[in-house]
């Protein structure tokens, strides 16, 4: 059987781990004997909880099942964990992998464990502030894609939005998804009674769908095949883009570039048909883990994934009230402020714009003799 170690020591959202008597990680009964935690730390206590959604996890707490002055690393792939208050906390610091949304394998799990202990939150602070510090000095954000030609402008300082981040140390009582690494801007509160079709992003104009998909679900019953199969048709735009045309945050045209992302493009509109809610743009995610590499499959932490420089995603659909909450990449596009000053990710060098190098070899021989 194949087993984990988790290194608490290394798990720097925590802060010192000398600041807290106990480690604790949360799985499900499946999964208690896949997982060790290292000893080389000052915590007294280190504990493995079995939990699978039976009981509220809110009971736990106030129970002391979970103690004070605890460190907690939640791992579920079989149920679902939702945000906790922060007085029911109290002395405890929440750390959530989401890995049953988009249901993620012991190996994808050790995977991002590896990239969650390489990840300095302090550095992904820094890029945070400078963000928003830059976006508060523009008046306009503009996502533009230079190679296909595309612009999309967004009023990012519209009153209406929440702007989160999943950054930075923790304090007692905190919560956040681990590793850690986005600054998402939604378009209505994470939880609200009813969605109101009346509020919309002010975003408008063409933006290229390129890259990872994660399609996660909620609570309402479906079936995972039918979760998985929409993940694989819209996935085909790994290798060729969707085009969106979009009108005050929602969607209004959809054109695969090429037959690659044909079935990508037809999901989609298949979705808006059965929801048409779906087309609404409740989601403009910024990605900024740059030491995370994505994960195979539909896995929900690789919402994170930044690349060398930041990626941009679109979230479709919101969660619970929709069956599914999708985030789609748009990689190869970039934002500009109002002054076409370059604000979030790279600007790619087309080979043609590339100066031409002298091709060198070295060798003992001249070709010619090889003739």
């Amino acid at each position: 059987m194949k087993t984990v170690t988790i290194y608490p020591e290394k798990i720097s959202p925590y802060g010192k781990a000398d600041a807290a008597d106990n480690f604790c990680l949360l799985t499900n009964s499946e999964y208690v004997e896949s997982f060790i935690i290292s000893e080389n730390n000052s915590y007294k206590n280190r504990l493995i909880i079995a939990f699978d959604g039976d009981t509220p996890f809110e009971e736990l707490l106030k129970d002391n099942v979970v103690p004070d002055s605890c460190h907690i690393l939640t791992i579920l792939p079989n149920c679902l964990l939702h945000s906790v208050d922060k007085r029911l906390l109290n002395k405890r610091k929440l750390l959530i992998m989401a890995c049953k949304s988009g249901k993620t394998s012991l190996e994808g799990i050790e995977h991002f464990l590896r990239i969650g202990e390489r990840t300095d939150p302090n550095q992904q602070l820094e890029f945070s502030d400078a963000f928003f510090q830059k976006g508060e000095s523009s008046s306009e954000f503009k996502l533009i894609n230079p190679q296909m030609g595309l612009e999309c402008t967004f009023d990012h300082l519209d009153d209406q939005l929440e702007w989160h981040e999943q950054l930075g140390e923790l304090s007692w009582g905190d919560q956040q998804v681990f590793p850690s690494g986005e600054i998402a801007c939604f378009l209505v509160p994470l939880k609200i009674e009813q969605l109101d079709s009346a509020v919309k992003f002010k975003l408008n104009g063409k933006i290229a769908l390129k890259g990872n998909v994660i399609v996660q679900s909620g609570p309402p019953s479906f079936l995972e095949s039918d979760q998985q199969r929409i993940f694989e048709e819209i996935s085909t735009i790994e290798h060729s883009e969707v085009v969106l045309d979009i009108k005050d945050g929602q969607i209004t045209h959809i054109q695969a570039m090429s037959e690659e992302s044909l079935p990508a493009a037809k999901m989609l509109s298949a979705l808006f048909t059965v929801d048409s809610r779906f087309r609404n743009i409740y989601e403009v995610g910024f990605s900024i883990n740059t030491e995370a590499t994505s994960w195979p499959g539909n896995s929900a932490m690789n919402e994170i994934c930044g690349g060398d420089s930041g990626r941009i995603h679109l979230g479709l659909g919101m969660l619970p009230h929709t069956q599914y909450h999708l985030d789609i990449f748009c990689d190869g596009t970039i934002v500009k402020n109002e002054n076409d000053e370059l604000l979030f990710g790279k600007i790619e060098t087309s080979e043609s714009n590339e100066s031409k190098k002298m091709v060198r070899h070295r060798s003992v021989s001249c070709p010619c003799i090889e003739i």
